[in-house]
């Protein structure tokens, strides 16, 4: 039989949380829409933003314990029991197969991330200076005609582009220090 008391209040917990996480984004919606020049000054908002942040692991927790804890003793409701649905595998090697495989997969896709981030770096850091004509308040979009002009990626994630290209947009210089190809 399920725990009726623990499963009660964890769906009264992540239900109130969630009340209160879409009222905060309601106030701080209309904060920075009606009210911007105030939005920064009005310390209990902020506060209470603050003191919430946190709050998104409990109920995510809560609403784990209510869909773990509120199906017992099913797998499936009225279908399958636990007891069927139990595995006779060794929890020890799946574990160790299961952790090692997404430590690797994981560990390659940060070593890709770090490296095409450190190819396409652009904004205050770049020691590659972009003039442009006309200013835009968009300026994390530059990174864009990179990706739709040049798919093609030479070392350390620099695009490969002719001459004409590299004169043409001053956005796809290559950085200092960074070879051409």
């Amino acid at each position: 039989m399920p725990n009726a008391l623990l499963t009660y209040y964890s769906f009264r917990a992540m239900v109130g949380l969630g009340g209160a996480f879409l009222l905060l984004y309601l106030l701080l919606t209309w904060y920075a829409y009606k009210r911007n020049d105030k939005l920064q000054s009005t310390r209990w908002l902020l506060w209470i933003s603050l003191i919430l942040t946190p709050m998104a692991w409990i109920a995510t927790e809560a609403g784990w314990v209510v869909a773990e804890v509120g199906r017992q003793p099913w797998t499936i409701q009225n279908l399958l029991p636990v007891q069927a649905a139990i595995s006779k595998i060794e929890a020890s090697s799946v574990i160790i197969i299961t952790f090692t495989l997404f430590t690797l997969l994981f560990t390659i896709m940060l070593v890709a991330e770090v490296n095409i981030m450190q190819g396409h770096q652009v904004g205050p850091l770049s020691s590659t200076k972009v003039e442009s004509s006309s200013k835009t308040a968009y300026n994390g979009l530059r990174i864009l005609p990179i990706l739709l002009v040049a798919p093609d990626l030479g070392p350390r994630g620099t695009p490969r582009l002719s001459s004409s290209s590299r004169e043409a947009s001053p956005l796809l210089q290559p950085r200092q220090g960074a070879a051409r190809a």
